[in-house]
């Protein structure tokens, strides 16, 4: 049975047409070189989170779904973030924020700035219930692009929060984001 296979295969290989790789790698780059147009898109992003909150240091993880634009210049976004996370005394800990996100490209590099409004709080262990508050947040983010095709991006950033809530929260966060 393979030898059969095998005869009706060979004519099918001797008659392919020889792939030109070169010229295939010249037009790839030739499309990835084309300016991007302006183009709705989405970003997905997740990663971990230092907080500290007066001398209470809180681990957590971070994750945020955006919707907005992106062109060669760079992206602007409306954010939806949430935040799950861990006193090192072990109280458990959960925030939401609602940002604004606008990201400056220089190559595969790029920076940006989060300003936002949100919320944060954390599970008593004394009494039930939480205890928490709202305030503003603002976040400056620099990255680099790690895998980019014409369509999608893999980004990894590194995110410095200062947030005013009733009392001062500040930590960087360090996130892998897939623009789409």
């Amino acid at each position: 049975m393979p030898v059969v296979a095998l005869a009706l295969a060979l004519p099918l290989v001797l008659a392919a047409p020889d792939f030109d790789e070169e010229a295939a790698l010249t037009r790839y780059q030739e499309l990835d070189a084309e300016p991007q147009p302006d183009q709705g898109a989405m970003l997905l992003d997740v990663g971990a989170t230092y907080r500290r909150i007066y001398d209470i240091p809180v681990y957590g993880m971070e994750f945020e779904l955006c919707g907005g634009h992106w062109t060669e210049r760079g992206g602007d976004f409306l954010c939806g973030q949430g935040f799950v996370g861990r006193t090192a005394a072990g109280l458990t800990s959960g925030g939401v924020a609602l940002r604004y996100r606008a990201d400056f490209a220089i190559g595969p590099l790029f920076l940006g700035v989060a300003p936002g409004i949100g919320g944060l709080w954390f599970k008593r262990k004394t009494k039930p219930g939480s205890i928490g508050g709202g305030g503003l947040e603002l976040a400056v983010l620099g990255g680099a692009r790690v895998f980019h095709s014409y369509a999608s991006a893999l980004d990894v950033e590194l995110w410095l929060n200062a947030d005013l809530y009733p009392q001062p929260v500040w930590g960087p966060s360090l996130r892998a984001a897939y623009r789409f």
